[in-house]
């Protein structure tokens, strides 16, 4: 499992990214707001930049464990912030 100081760094980093490059929209940056953990706002951000990615490319990308962010992915999906197809994953 990621620690939380790691997990904090690289949400801080990916956040800053976003902001640079303006890729993320109002909206989605709204969603990042309600979403509950640092874990979901941290692969929320990353997809919105960086779409679509693998299970995989996600996984290594962002150092998150292989339960951490199947769990995380399935509430994304659940709240419909995500989408996923042939094993790739995007912000809808």
């Amino acid at each position: 499992m990621i620690a939380d100081e790691e997990l904090e760094c690289a949400l801080a980093y990916v956040a800053e990214e976003a902001a640079k490059l303006a890729l993320c929209s109002k909206a989605a940056l709204r969603n990042v707001r309600a979403l509950g953990s640092n874990t979901e706002k941290l692969v929320y951000i990353f997809l919105c930049i960086s779409q679509p990615q693998t299970f995989s490319g996600i996984r290594r990308t962002l150092g998150v464990s292989k339960a951490t962010l199947s769990r995380t992915l399935r509430k994304l999906i659940e709240k419909g912030l995500v989408a996923e197809e042939n094993f790739l994953y995007w912000v809808k």
